[in-house]
């Protein structure tokens, strides 16, 4: 697969990337820093659902961008598409061990806090229920990333997953997904030359 090049022919920016996936970030974090970390969260992330759901879609968005500013400052190829799997395996073997023993190093000293939302979401009835948790499933970078694989369409399109007759369930894993962003920013900006 060929590189990635802009109109006029030059190779795309990290750097331009890295701010996308900033601004992305900034803006999901409007919603998730207003949370408080106990019960009073789940009143409170109900009270503005379209908040939420945005806030989950940027997020993801910053996730897949951080990636791809990677592969870009590494001058591979950047594969077409939203999978953070997908993504995640294209970046060179440095880079995912690094980032995995680093998120393995921040994550497991993580306080015990609610980790993520989930909702209880139908067409009849746009929020019928959100649970703040902390989170019980495998916190594993590679399991997060499985879980989150198409999350960017999931969330961006979640109006469509709606049934008036059935319940769909949705998680955000807003804290790990942050750390995410966190890790891959540093390591990205430690590492390229300077703007």
């Amino acid at each position: 697969m060929a590189k990635r090049r802009t109109s006029d022919g030059k190779l795309f920016s990290p750097w331009a990337a890295i701010d996308a996936a900033d601004g992305f970030c900034r803006l999901s974090s409007q919603f998730t820093e207003a949370l408080p970390e106990d019960r009073e969260m789940t009143a409170n992330a109900a009270q503005d659902f379209g908040a939420l759901t945005a806030s989950a879609t940027n997020l993801i968005l910053a996730v897949e961008l951080y990636l791809k500013a990677v592969l870009i400052g590494a001058e591979l190829p950047v594969p077409w598409t939203h999978d953070l799997v997908e993504l995640f395996k294209s970046l060179p073997e440095n880079w995912r061990t690094g980032i995995e023993a680093r998120y393995n190093a921040r994550a497991g000293g993580t306080p015990d806090v609610t980790s993520s939302l989930r909702l209880y979401v139908r067409l009849a009835k746009p929020v019928e229920g959100i649970e703040a948790i902390r989170n019980p499933v495998d916190q594993s970078l590679p399991s997060l990333l499985e879980r989150n694989r198409s999350a960017f369409i999931t969330w961006r399109y979640i109006h469509e997953g709606m049934s008036r007759d059935k319940v769909e369930v949705y998680e955000y894993e807003f804290r790990r997904l942050k750390l995410i962003c966190e890790l891959l920013r540093e390591q990205l900006v430690a590492s390229l030359p300077s703007k």
